[in-house]
This record gives C-alpha cells, sequence and structure tokens, in this order.
C-alpha cells in the first residue's frame, strides 16, 4: 500500500464520519420536544425551538421576549419569522400595552407597525433559512407593553396557526 491510496482512504474515512456527525446533527434538532412556550433570544437555538413547535403543528406557540426588545426595533430573528408568516398569507397584528391612557393619534400604531420590517433584510434571512416555512401557516401577534420609562417593548409574539380554508 503506498502513501497516496493510505492518504486516500484516511480522507474518505474522514469526511464520512464528518458526514455522518453532520447528519446527526441535523436529526437531532429536528427532534426538539415541541413546547407551546418559549423565550426569545436572539441565538440560533432559538430558531430551532420555534420550529420545531411551529412543525409540530401547535394551535399557539406564546414567545415570551425576555430582553427589553423596542417595538420599533425587532432584531432580525424575528422579522424573518414574522415576514415567514405574512409570505405564508398569515397576518402580523399589533396589540397595543395594556393601558388606562388611550392614544390619541390612531396612525401610532401604524407607525409602530411601519417600523417592523427591515424588509430587505427580512427577506435575504428568510431565503437563506429554509426553517423559517414553518411560519408560513401561522398568523402572529405582537403584544405590547410599556417600560417604566414609557418606552413600548414587545412583551410577547403569539403564533396561532390557520384554521384550513
Amino acid at each position: 500500500m503506498t502513501f497516496a491510496s493510505i492518504r486516500r482512504i484516511t480522507l474518505r474515512a474522514g469526511l464520512s464520519l464528518a458526514t455522518a456527525t453532520l447528519l446527526l446533527a441535523c436529526t437531532n434538532v429536528s427532534q426538539l420536544p415541541a413546547k407551546p412556550q418559549l423565550e426569545f433570544a436572539d441565538l440560533s437555538s432559538f430558531d430551532y425551538e420555534l420550529n420545531s413547535a411551529l412543525t409540530a403543528k401547535l394551535h399557539d406557540v406564546n414567545v415570551t421576549v425576555v430582553n427589553n426588545v423596542n417595538a420599533t426595533h425587532i432584531p432580525e430573528r424575528m422579522q424573518a419569522w414574522l415576514h415567514a408568516v405574512e409570505a405564508g398569507g398569515g397576518v402580523v397584528t399589533v396589540s397595543p400595552p395594556k393601558s388606562t391612557v388611550v392614544a390619541k393619534n390612531p396612525l401610532l400604531l401604524l407607525t409602530i407597525v411601519s417600523g417592523i420590517w427591515n424588509g430587505i433584510k427580512a427577506t435575504q434571512a428568510l431565503q437563506s433559512y429554509e426553517a423559517h416555512k414553518s411560519a408560513r401557516t401561522y398568523d402572529a401577534e405582537i403584544v405590547l407593553k410599556i417600560s417604566p420609562e414609557g418606552e413600548r417593548l414587545i412583551d410577547k409574539v403569539i403564533f396561532t396557526e390557520r384554521k384550513a380554508a
């Protein structure tokens, strides 16, 4: 056996091991338990958890936003999921914070909704990541809250499965 043939065998074995490891990792990700209650963290693990919940066709998936996210600065990771809802024909709504104060300007909510989408980045993220397809059969509701400083923050996002037409 020559050095070149030993090297080829070693390379093939290494590639086979790498492929097997990658397939095993992908299998484990898709087998995450579906949870109806999630916490948003701007990490890829959130994508796997939300994809698992939406793929399992849970009726409602409540995503609590724990780190004060301003309503007009939604992270790209969440924008991609919301864009997928709309791309599938779903509706994204915004629920104002529970308050005794009523906004004088009804366009205030419209301003928040328009601040949600950074369309180009969200579209690019959606095209680059196939897992967002699971959101296409859902509607989403963004529930807002008021911080002690008076800022409008995202309290949670509720994904609700649409009824078959």
